[in-house]
C-alpha cells in the first residue's frame, strides 16, 4: 500500500482523530492562559551584558586636582594591568573618583570583574587613609531605577528627611518585588561643632585631643554577662550622647574645668547646603525605586501608584505632594496595550478582507482564530524559555501578526474551492490541505530562514542579542501558524463548512478580469513591463525623498506618543561663582521655560544644580490617545498642514539659544 506524503498524512490525521486534535487545542488554550497570566513583564530583556565596568572611590573634602593626583591616577595604573581592557576613562570630581573601564568584545565580564576587584584590593593600601573603600560596579538592567518619583515639600517643613525615612521609604519597601528605595535631595539634621579659634589659642587646647575625647566618650560596647538568681543577664556599657547639650557639657580641659561649649558652638541643625534640587520652582526630594531581578515591573508599578495614593492621605505627610516622573511599568503597559490593539485590529481587518473574498462566515471565523492561537503558542514558548514579555519580544510578536494568518488563508481557500466544486467535506479537507501543504511549508521556512543568519551571527554585542530576542518570537509564531494550518484548520473546515455556493461580489469579478488581462499583457510585452516597473520605482524614490509625512511613533518628536517624553539640558557655570549666583541664574531660566511651556510642550521642569554646574530635565506633555488610527490621522493632518508638529529636541535647543540670553561664562548643551 502506497504511503501518503507527509503533507497529506497530517490533515488526514487531523480529520480522522478529532478527539485527539480537540485535546491538543484544549491543552494549548489552558497552558496558554496560565502562561499569559504568569509570564514576566519587563521593559528590556534580561541577560544583556555591557562591555564595561565602573570603579568608584570616595575621597571626602578633596578638590578635583587632589582626587586626580592621589586617587584617579593610581586607579588607572592598576586597571591598566587587567587583561582585555580596551579603553580607560576617568572622571575626577570634588570628593569622588570614577573610572570607566571598557573591555574588548567577547570578554567574559564575570572573570574581568574578579580580576579588577583583585587589582583594587592591591592598590587600596597606596591610597589616602580617607578613602574607605573602592567599589567595582557592574551594570545590570535590574540595577537601573524602574520608577522615579518626586516629593514636593511645602515651605517651612524642616523635618522632611525624618518623615520620608520613617513613613514614605518603609511603605515603598514593603511592596513585594521592590529591591531598593533611594532618597536623594534631602538633608538630615546633624550635630555641628564649630571651633572658636581665639578661645582654643587662649586656653592652649589641642583640637586633635579634643576630637579624641569626643570619640572616647561616645561609645556602646558589650560588657559580658553575669549570673544572678539563676538567670544569665547580659551587660552592655552605654556611653552615647543623646543631645547637643550633653556634647556641649563634655570636659575638654580637666585642669581648668573647661567644657566644649566654652571653646566651640555646638548645635543640632541642617548643614549648609551646597546644592539645590527643585521641581517647578519648589523644593523637592527624589525617590528612586529599583526592583529585584525577578520582580514584575507592571505589578510593582501598580502597587507603588496605590501606595502613593495612601501616603497622600497620611496626616504626617500633609502638604507634601507626590508625582511620577518616570515609570517603566507605564511604558510596559502601553507597549502591551499596543500589542493587544494591533492583534485585535489586525484580526478584524483580516476577517473583513477574507469575508469580502470568500463570502463564507464560518470559513472567515476559522481564519480569524489563527492569529490569537499563534500568538498564544508563542507566549508558551517564551515562558518555558525563561524569557519575559518585553520591548524586543513584543516587537517580534507585532512583526508576526500579519504573517501568521497566511498559511491558514492558503489552505482554507483551497478547501473552500473544492467544496464549491462539490467535493465531500472530508475529502476536501484532506486533499485541499495536502495539495498546497508543501507550498505552505516551503513558504514558512523561507520566512524563517531570513532571521536565522541575524540570530546566529557570531560574537557578542548588541545586534546579536536584540536580533535573537526579536527573531525567536517571529519564528515561533510562524511554526505555530504552520501547525495550526495543517492540524486544526482541516478539522475545523470539515466540521463547519457546509459547501454552499456563495456568489462573488461584482467588484471581485471585475478585478479578476482586469488582472487576467493585465497579466496577459505583461507576459506578451516583457520589455515594456520592465521599463514601467523601473519608472514607477524611480518616481516612488523621488516622492519618498520629498515626503514630509510624520515619522512613526517610535521616531516621533517629543511630546507625541513616543516613550521618550523628556529632555535634558546641561549647564557649566563660571569657576569661582557662588551657590546664590547659580540660584539666581537657574531661577530666571526656569521662569523663561515656564513662560514658553506651551511653545515647547513642557509639562514639568526638574532642576538640580551646584555652584559650578547644573542639570534641567524637561518633561513633555504626553498624548493620551496613542491608538494607531490617531497616529495615522495625525500624519495625514501634518501632511495637509492642518496642524503643526511639536518641536523636536534640536529645534527646542536652537530656539532656547536664540530667544534666551545666557550670562557670560555659562555654557549650555
Amino acid at each position: 500500500m502506497k504511503r501518503d506524503p507527509a503533507v497529506y498524512a497530517i490533515p488526514r490525521f487531523s480529520v480522522a482523530r478529532p478527539v485527539t486534535v480537540a485535546m491538543i487545542l484544549l491543552t494549548i488554550l489552558v497552558v496558554g492562559f496560565i502562561t499569559y497570566s504568569r509570564i514576566p513583564i519587563a521593559l528590556f530583556p534580561a541577560g544583556y551584558e555591557n562591555s564595561w565596568l565602573y570603579v568608584t572611590a570616595s575621597y571626602p573634602n578633596a578638590s578635583p586636582r587632589d582626587v586626580e593626583e592621589k586617587v584617579s591616577r593610581k586607579l588607572e595604573a592598576a586597571v591598566g594591568t587587567v587583561s582585555g581592557v580596551k579603553r580607560i576613562t576617568s572622571y575626577s570630581r570634588p570628593g569622588n573618583s570614577q573610572v570607566r573601564v571598557e573591555f574588548q568584545t567577547g570578554t567574559n565580564l564575570r572573570d574581568a570583574y574578579a580580576r579588577l576587584s583583585d587589582r583594587m584590593d592591591r592598590v587600596k593600601p597606596t591610597l589616602p587613609d580617607d578613602v574607605d573603600r573602592i567599589n567595582v560596579l557592574r551594570f545590570d538592567q535590574s540595577d537601573s531605577p524602574m520608577m522615579n518619583l518626586v516629593a514636593t515639600l511645602p515651605p517651612g517643613m524642616d523635618d522632611a528627611a525624618y518623615r520620608l525615612e520613617n513613613f514614605v521609604k518603609p511603605a515603598l519597601q514593603r511592596i513585594e518585588g521592590v529591591g531598593n528605595v533611594a532618597l536623594w535631595g534631602i538633608q538630615s539634621r546633624e550635630i555641628q561643632v564649630e571651633l572658636i579659634d581665639e578661645r582654643l589659642r587662649a586656653h592652649r587646647i589641642d583640637p586633635s585631643q579634643m576630637i579624641g575625647a569626643l570619640r572616647n566618650q561616645n561609645f556602646a560596647q558589650s560588657g559580658g554577662y553575669v549570673f544572678e538568681g539563676g538567670k544569665k543577664i547580659y551587660v552592655r556599657s552605654l556611653g552615647r550622647f543623646e543631645s547637643a547639650e550633653q556634647i556641649g557639657s563634655l570636659i575638654v580641659d580637666p585642669a581648668r574645668r573647661l567644657r566644649l561649649s566654652d571653646v566651640a558652638n555646638v548645635s543640632f541643625q541642617l548643614p549648609k547646603r551646597d546644592w539645590v534640587y527643585r521641581v517647578d520652582g519648589q523644593a523637592a526630594v527624589g525617590i528612586q525605586i529599583t526592583r529585584e531581578s525577578n520582580g514584575n515591573i507592571e505589578r510593582i508599578s501598580r502597587e507603588v501608584t496605590a501606595t502613593i495614593a495612601d501616603l497622600r492621605e497620611m496626616p504626617q505627610l500633609a502638604g507634601m505632594t507626590f508625582d511620577i516622573f518616570f515609570d517603566q511599568g507605564k511604558e510596559v503597559r502601553d507597549a502591551f496595550g499596543n500589542l493587544q490593539q494591533s492583534g485585535l485590529w489586525g484580526g478584524m481587518f483580516a476577517a473583513a478582507i477574507i469575508y469580502l473574498f470568500l463570502r463564507a462566515p464560518r470559513m472567515t471565523g476559522i481564519l480569524t482564530l489563527a492569529i490569537p492561537l499563534s500568538l498564544l503558542c508563542t507566549l508558551i514558548v517564551l515562558f518555558f524559555m525563561g524569557w519575559s514579555l518585553n520591548m524586543a519580544t513584543m516587537m517580534g510578536l507585532l512583526l508576526s501578526i500579519g504573517m501568521v494568518v497566511d498559511n491558514a488563508i492558503v489552505i482554507v481557500e483551497n478547501i473552500y474551492r473544492q467544496r464549491q466544486e462539490g467535493v465531500e467535506a472530508t475529502a476536501a479537507s484532506i486533499n485541499g490541505a495536502g495539495e498546497v501543504g508543501l507550498a505552505v511549508v516551503m513558504s514558512t521556512f523561507t520566512s524563517i530562514i531570513v532571521f536565522l543568519p541575524l540570530m546566529l551571527m557570531g560574537g557578542a554585542g548588541e545586534i546579536p542579542f536584540w536580533m535573537l530576542r526579536i527573531g525567536v518570537p517571529v519564528i515561533a509564531s510562524l511554526v505555530a501558524s504552520l501547525f495550526i494550518a495543517l492540524v486544526f484548520v482541516p478539522l475545523a473546515a470539515q466540521r463547519l463548512s457546509r459547501g454552499r455556493q456563495h456568489p462573488e461580489l461584482r467588484t471581485v469579478v471585475w478585478l479578476r478580469e482586469r488582472y487576467v488581462r493585465a497579466l496577459g499583457w505583461v507576459l506578451r510585452r516583457r520589455i515594456e513591463a520592465a521599463l514601467i516597473v523601473a519608472l514607477v520605482m524611480a518616481l516612488s524614490y523621488q516622492s519618498y525623498k520629498k515626503s514630509t509625512l510624520a515619522r512613526p511613533s517610535y521616531l516621533a518628536p517629543i511630546g507625541s506618543s513616543s516613550s521618550e517624553t523628556s529632555m535634558y539640558l546641561y549647564f557649566e557655570l563660571p569657576t569661582g561663582g557662588t551657590l546664590e549666583q547659580a540660584d539666581a541664574f537657574f531661577t530666571d531660566f526656569e521662569n523663561f521655560l515656564r513662560a514658553n511651556a506651551d511653545r515647547y510642550n513642557v509639562e514639568r521642569v526638574e532642576n538640580r544644580f551646584r555652584y559650578n554646574s547644573g542639570q534641567i530635565q524637561l518633561k513633555f506633555r504626553e498624548d493620551p490617545n496613542k491608538q494607531w488610527y490617531a497616529g495615522a490621522w495625525n500624519s495625514f493632518a501634518l501632511y495637509m498642514k492642518w496642524r503643526t508638529s511639536p518641536m523636536d529636541r534640536v529645534a527646542i535647543e536652537s530656539d532656547i539659544k536664540e530667544r534666551y540670553t545666557f550670562p557670560p561664562g555659562v555654557n549650555a548643551r
